[in-house]
């Protein structure tokens, strides 16, 4: 729907389904034998205190799966058709769909769950990874057309890694219900919320910046003029 509604645009952003497969690619061919055969991050993490999983995740598979769709835009879309935040935006939401996809599809066709915990594992797979991707849109943006340090990118890589390890380890507790690695608990709705929280607490976030950057800089292209 939102692709449709894009190309209708009288300016549309070109590659946007180009940057979804290739953040399924990416997904499938690095994130995903990364996961199974490095970090193996299932068979250690969830027995693992609240920090660890935090701290942990973030660290290895949460890191790698962000800077991945950095890269996927970098070397392809960005510098040259990031004109706005919202490009930024745009882009690293497509990318993210990507990877939901790829992670959605796996979890389908290899778990032996019910077809209600199934969708609301892939609707909380698709609303996680398009609140980082949009975060990570956003700091590809800002260095794209603002006034940036060199440690930037590098922040916001580790701003988003930190959050992908914190979502793992409340999605955790929202699921079994309780701090404990030892609780046998399946709330799966639960996780469903809290990933649409994080989705509309990071739109509302970014959306307050990006209007706050495009105040500011009216502001002083008005100056400008009148001087």
């Amino acid at each position: 729907v939102s692709y449709a509604g894009e190309r209708r645009a009288p300016q549309p952003r070109p590659h946007l389904l180009s940057v979804l497969v290739l953040g399924a690619l990416l997904a499938n061919g690095v994130a995903v034998p990364l996961e199974e055969r490095l970090f193996q991050t299932d068979q250690w993490l969830p027995t693992a205190s609240f920090f660890g999983r935090a701290f942990g995740y973030a660290a290895t598979l949460g890191f790698a799966i962000e800077f991945l769709k950095y890269a996927a835009l970098r070397y392809t879309v960005w510098p040259e058709h990031i004109h706005q935040r919202l490009d930024g935006i745009a882009y690293g939401l497509a990318v993210s769909v990507g990877f939901a996809t790829v992670f959605s599809l796996r979890f389908a066709l290899d778990s032996d769950v019910t077809l209600a915990s199934t969708a609301l594992r892939v609707a909380s797979l698709t609303f996680s990874q398009a609140a980082l991707g949009s975060l990570i849109g956003f700091f590809l943006a800002e260095l794209a057309i603002g006034r940036t340090t060199v440690l930037w990118m590098p922040s916001g890589l580790l701003l988003t890694g930190l959050l992908s390890g914190l979502y793992y380890a409340f999605r955790g507790v929202a699921i079994v219900g309780g701090l404990s690695v030892t609780g046998t608990g399946s709330a799966p709705l639960r996780g469903l919320l809290l990933a649409f929280g994080l989705l509309a607490l990071m739109y509302a976030s970014v959306a307050f910046i990006v209007e706050s950057a495009d105040t500011r800089m009216r502001l002083q292209t008005g100056r400008r003029d009148s001087l």
